[in-house]
């Protein structure tokens, strides 16, 4: 199957947006997954294509899946406009919402145009789902969603491997033409590297304790 991943375009001036703008790892590392599993990907990052033009890419390409990454609570507007753009120029595909915000607070986006919600590691929820969706159009089975539906349909804790190392490797040729676009202050080009994830401690000012329930490996 084809899926298109979408990173949002930036809206408004953020401060951390103007230092630092680096590749978007995690939807590399969805597509790492996918490919893996046999399934065609597309990254099209909408911060530098814009959205006439990244949506050009899109029909091209022409996708049975949809996903968008929700990292941060100042993206979620902008990624719900994104949505309602997606649903008008593709009403039959399906949308799928993930990220860490996403993750952390499932039930905001609950919201006309999302069918469903990735609760967990994209890496280990994308291709169950993708498969699932694919073989018989039905995602119960699919553990680490909430399925958009009168009510919504939680269906159970997300798997997640114990060691990171045995994740596939991000899917970088995916944005090979925008690589050299990437930087952090006067650092380009540049690449990112997860040497690990999750956190022990549980610091009030920060959620990602909370998306990783305390793990840390």
């Amino acid at each position: 199957m084809k899926v298109t991943l979408l990173k949002a375009p930036i809206g408004g001036i953020i401060g951390l947006e103007m230092i630092t703008f680096v590749e978007p790892l995690g939807l590399e590392c969805v597509a790492g997954g996918l490919e893996g599993e046999g399934h065609t990907c597309q990254i099209v990052d909408m911060r530098i294509d814009g959205v006439e033009g990244g949506m050009a890419k899109v029909r091209a390409f022409g996708p049975g899946i949809v996903g968008l990454q929700c990292n941060f609570t100042t993206e979620r507007f902008r990624a719900l406009r994104l949505v309602r753009r997606v649903r008008q120029d593709f009403p039959d595909v399906l949308v799928v919402m993930g990220g860490h915000d996403a993750s952390r607070d499932p039930h905001w986006f609950l919201k006309p145009g999302i069918d469903v919600i990735v609760i967990g590691d994209g890496e280990e929820v994308m291709p169950l789902l993708v498969e699932a969706w694919d073989r018989k159009k039905d995602l119960r089975s699919v553990p680490g969603l909430l399925i958009s539906a009168s009510p919504p349909i939680e269906t159970g804790h997300a798997p997640a491997r114990r060691d990171i190392d045995e994740l596939p490797f991000p899917a970088r040729h995916l944005i090979r033409e925008y690589a050299g676009e990437y930087y952090i202050n006067f650092r380009r080009p540049l690449a990112l590297l997860e040497t690990a994830r999750g956190c022990p401690f549980k610091c009030n000012f920060c959620s990602v304790w909370k998306f990783h329930e305390s793990t840390f490996r």
